[in-house]
């Protein structure tokens, strides 16, 4: 095989198939069991992986999510990372991660690109919110899911914890067990 990377004509050739035959094979839709394995060995020989760009504009979706957080180096925001991917991959979507910095006008700037394409969905964890950054996601023309902070009563999609009430029951757990002088360092 040639440096060039193999197309699903080829794939098509080289397993003795039609185009279409060869595509509902590889995506798993009425093809029998048969040509699936005779496609896929095809594909194999070739080399074969699709093409990422071209299954975006066919499909109109990227299979991808933004994670979008202030500091990339916090370990809170891996932990985030690792479950946004251990739900998203098996649907086939990637997480991009990206950095917003400290301030509103960088979050605002990010949700505005969003009709740009190049994610299907945006998952943000901002810093702080204002009435610009609210009004950006209710325009956003893809999903938008905000972590940390409450807005379902702005009509956004959000997760938040109630820090009070985690707060309260560590105090509660450490007075039960005899602890009498307790400390609070917040970051």
């Amino acid at each position: 095989m040639s440096s060039s990377r193999a197309t699903l004509m080829q794939v098509a050739e080289r397993a003795g198939v039609s185009l279409a035959s060869t595509s509902r094979a590889l995506h798993g839709t009425g093809a029998s069991s048969k040509m699936v394995d005779r496609v896929r060995a095809a594909a194999a020989e070739l080399g074969y992986s699709p093409d990422a760009i071209g299954r975006s504009l066919r499909m109109k979706r990227t299979f991808q999510v933004a994670f979008a957080v202030a500091d990339i180096g916090n370990p809170v925001y891996v932990e985030m990372l690792t479950a946004i991917h251990e739900v998203l991959a098996p649907h086939g979507y990637r997480v991009v991660v990206m950095s917003t910095g400290h301030t509103v006008g960088s979050t605002v700037d990010l949700v505005r690109s969003l009709g740009s394409g190049f994610v299907d969905g945006l998952i943000v964890s901002p810093l702080r919110t204002d009435d610009a950054l609210v009004e950006a996601i209710r325009q956003a023309p893809v999903p938008v899911v905000v972590i940390g902070r409450s807005l379902e009563q702005q009509g956004i999609d959000s997760v938040s914890t109630d820090s009070a009430a985690g707060l309260g029951q560590a105090v509660a757990h450490l007075v039960e067990i005899g602890r009498r002088r307790i400390g609070f360092v917040n970051g």
